[in-house]
């Protein structure tokens, strides 16, 4: 029965299913949603990533936020609404990614390559699923640090700010912002190196 009501749902409108998944909190709607917008939502996505890869896991963010701000908000017109949803959240992704880069790219200039975390211990660099003993080993890391250094490398590593920000937000001169950092990166490389020999 349940397969047939779901079945007979297929058919309807985009507001009709936004409002049976307010109502229900059943996810099937929203899958019906997906189905019906994955593709255009795609290609929208990778016209600002050029990469397919980055842009299908994108998508998928985005229909993951879509069923968390469907509950909170009456939505009125979905197709417009979720356009201006991938619009935002791509152009917010792709902020974000130049802007770590380009942190990555101002450490590179003013730090010792001595200093470098090597790829498998950067906290800049992860790619893919890190480990969950190395999650551990760097929140350990990263406590045992003194306060000032602790607060520049969280700020600059973990929230992507730049080393203006952090100045402004801590009230640290711009050079002992840093000086944190640095100093604060070549003692995360000690910590790390003396946990693995």
């Amino acid at each position: 029965m349940i397969i047939g009501i779901l079945h007979s749902s297929a058919g309807l409108s985009d507001e009709k299913l936004m409002e049976k998944y307010r109502s229900t909190g059943n996810t099937w709607f929203v899958g019906e949603l997906y189905q019906r917008y994955s593709r255009p939502v795609s290609a929208m996505c990778y016209s600002y990533f050029r990469n397919t890869e980055d842009a299908e896991d994108t998508a998928m963010e985005i229909f993951e936020v879509i069923m968390v701000d469907l509950k909170k908000h009456e939505i009125q017109n979905f197709k417009p609404w979720l356009h201006s949803v991938v619009r935002h959240y791509c152009l917010r992704k792709l902020d974000k990614s130049r802007k770590r880069e380009a942190n990555h790219q101002e450490f590179k200039k003013s730090g010792d390559p001595f200093m470098e975390l090597s790829s498998e211990l950067s906290l800049d660099s992860m790619n893919g699923e890190p480990s969950p003993d190395l999650i551990e080993e760097l929140k350990k890391a990263i406590d045992s640090l003194k306060d000032d250094q602790r607060t520049c490398v969280e700020l600059f590593f973990i929230q992507d700010k730049s080393y203006q920000e952090i100045a402004d937000i801590t009230g640290y001169p711009l050079m002992k912002v840093k000086s944190h950092i640095q100093n604060g990166k070549r003692n995360l490389k000690i910590y790390l190196e003396s946990l693995h020999g």
